[in-house]
């Protein structure tokens, strides 16, 4: 049996925290990974009640070029400089969820990398939602690594209370997924 929540909820969560991030930061969301991931998290545990953990560390994803090739996003440990990718994560017994609410910019951020380094664009591996990811899957499938440094995560917890950026994200996150239709069905039982 799945550890996953449903399609409908995944979606709604995933969009909520997505137009928050572009609100609060006036952008399209692009590198501020950490905001998808406070934000997601405060709202998945408040929704699913389930104990849901930021991580921060290095990410690596596989590239589709001319062979397959790996693009990294390897973490400095050190919180201030962005040098590093966060997402969360929730442990169950037999499985772990992986979240990271940032993957919608997966392609923009590897097109950026081969464009900086003056090579051909590429397209990615990664096999799953463009807008989200929300998986136990992907420790599975090889085409994403994540790798969590609980220091990274210790000054990614300093950073979040010290900005109230996070917390703006996050309550107005809730409020878009309130909003939601998804959101009544649950309120009324129909899901």
């Amino acid at each position: 049996m799945s550890v996953l929540p449903s399609s409908e909820i995944i979606k709604a969560i995933s969009e909520a925290v997505h137009r928050a991030v572009v609100e609060v930061t006036r952008t399209d969301g692009k590198y501020c990974c950490l905001l998808y991931a406070f934000a997601g998290c405060v709202l998945s545990r408040r929704v699913l009640q389930r104990d849901y953990r930021l991580q921060a560390g290095s990410f690596h994803f596989k590239l589709k070029h001319q062979r397959e090739r790996w693009m990294y996003w390897s973490a400095r440990n050190n919180a201030l400089t962005g040098s590093f990718h966060a997402w969360y994560l929730c442990s169950h017994p037999y499985d772990v969820e992986i979240v990271d609410l940032s993957s919608r910019h997966y392609q923009g951020i590897a097109d950026a990398y081969h464009h900086h380094r003056n090579q051909p664009l590429c397209e990615t591996l990664v096999k799953m939602n463009p807008l989200w990811t929300w998986t136990d899957y992907l420790l599975k499938n090889g085409y994403v690594k994540f790798f969590p440094s609980q220091e990274l995560v210790d000054q990614m917890n300093t950073l979040i209370t010290e900005k109230p950026i996070y917390f703006q994200a996050a309550q107005l996150a809730y409020k878009y997924f309130q909003s939601d239709s998804v959101r009544a069905k649950l309120l009324s039982g129909a899901m």
